[in-house]
C-alpha cells in the first residue's frame, strides 16, 4: 500500500489530547516556524482559568503554520464565510523580528 497518499489526510482521534500530539509531531516533521497565538481573556480572572471544555473548545493558546487546515467550530463571521464546520486553510502568518 501506498502511505504516501495519507501524509495530508485528516485525522480523526478519540480524545483531544491525541489532536495536540498529531499536531506538534507533524509541524516538527515539516521544519517550518510555528506560530504559537495566545489567547486574549476578557471578563475577569475566572475567565483565564477556565478550561477549554468550558470555553467551547478554545485553547489558551493555539500553534499555526503556513498552510495549515483550521476547522472552524462556531460561527464566527456568516458573512464571510467563517461557519460552524467549515475549512480553511493559513495562507500565510506574518512574524515579528526575534
Amino acid at each position: 500500500m501506498d502511505n504516501e497518499r495519507f501524509l495530508n489526510a485528516v485525522y480523526i482521534t478519540p480524545q483531544r489530547i491525541d489532536v495536540d500530539k498529531i499536531n506538534i509531531d507533524k509541524f516538527k516533521s515539516l521544519n517550518v516556524l510555528v506560530a504559537k497565538i495566545r489567547a486574549v481573556h476578557m471578563g475577569g480572572n475566572e475567565v483565564s482559568k477556565a478550561n477549554s471544555d468550558l470555553a467551547k473548545g478554545l485553547k489558551a493558546q493555539l500553534l499555526l503554520v503556513r498552510d495549515a487546515h483550521v476547522i472552524i467550530r462556531a460561527n464566527l463571521c456568516v458573512e464571510t464565510g467563517l461557519v460552524n464546520g467549515s475549512i480553511r486553510t493559513v495562507d500565510g502568518i506574518l512574524f515579528e523580528e526575534n
